[in-house]
């Protein structure tokens, strides 16, 4: 399994990181795990992600959830 670690202090990197991230997961059907601490940015990271694939409903935190599913079509 690869494993990335990424440290961003600016919300429009997160947006650009996690836009191009999910375009690439989601071509290649990938299994996405994150970790990090409260406040880290997982949320936001999985929102800016899923709105731009056209996701337009809230997201839950990743961070109590064993699986979050979001149906992009």
């Amino acid at each position: 399994m690869a494993q990335i670690e990424i440290d961003i202090t600016a919300l429009d990197s997160l947006k650009a990181l996690s836009s191009r991230l999910f375009f690439y997961w989601l071509k290649h059907r990938s299994m996405v795990y994150l970790e990090g601490p409260l406040g880290a940015g997982k949320t936001t990271f999985i929102q800016q992600g899923c709105i731009a694939l056209g996701y337009d409903k809230p997201v839950q935190s990743p961070t109590y959830m064993l699986v979050n599913q979001y149906d992009i079509r």
